[in-house]
């Protein structure tokens, strides 16, 4: 993925209109000049004057903190269980993107990427652990939004102590409910952005 100062001007002016709904004309007015040049802008004809270069940066980095924030990522070792658990989501946030991985070395790396409001994290899974995945989470003050719900199969008492000991939004039991997991993550999402 690439950063933010990789990016053209047009591809910023493209992701802007596309997470803000705005016609060129609607994203000119936000930026004080007429629709010829934001169209000019948008098509790689011409460049903008530094401060209309800091105004365009300044509302893609906003609309990249919005893309990351409604998003939910769904760390589950079994393919059809993070694709359930994915569909769930995105039924219960249709505003949210759900964004599956299957391991917890996929999951620190997504979770420092796009910095997600939500994670449904599967505790028990080779290699490192949710339990490990949530505790490297916790190190990344600029997460603290980010909540956490734990999703386990596990029946192990000392697994679910250590679990809910570790601090995490909430923790669901497999098989999952529709129900509870919509109700959980819609209360989670609020207070992800609140």
């Amino acid at each position: 993925m690439s950063n933010s100062a990789d990016r053209t001007i047009s591809e910023k002016i493209q992701a802007i209109r596309k997470q803000q709904g705005y016609s060129q004309e609607e994203l000119a007015r936000q930026l004080g000049v007429s629709f010829p040049t934001v169209n000019a802008w948008e098509r790689g004809k011409s460049t903008p004057y530094p401060r209309h270069q800091k105004a365009i940066d300044n509302l893609y980095k906003e609309t990249r903190k919005e893309q990351s924030m409604h998003s939910v990522l769904v760390v589950e070792d079994d393919e059809s269980t993070g694709l359930v658990l994915a569909d769930y989501t995105e039924m219960a946030l249709p505003e949210w993107k759900a964004i599956v991985v299957s391991n917890g070395y996929d999951a620190i790396l997504q979770i420092g990427l796009i910095k997600p409001g939500v994670v449904l994290l599967d505790i028990m899974m080779p290699d490192i652990d949710g339990l490990q995945v949530f505790q490297r989470l916790k190190e990344m003050p600029e997460l603290a939004h980010t909540k956490v719900i734990f999703v386990t199969a596990a029946t192990d008492e000392a697994i679910l102590s250590r679990a809910r000991a570790a601090g995490a939004y909430a923790l669901i039991h497999k098989p999952i409910k529709r129900d509870e997991l919509t109700a959980i993550l819609q209360r989670a999402a609020a207070d992800a952005m609140a």
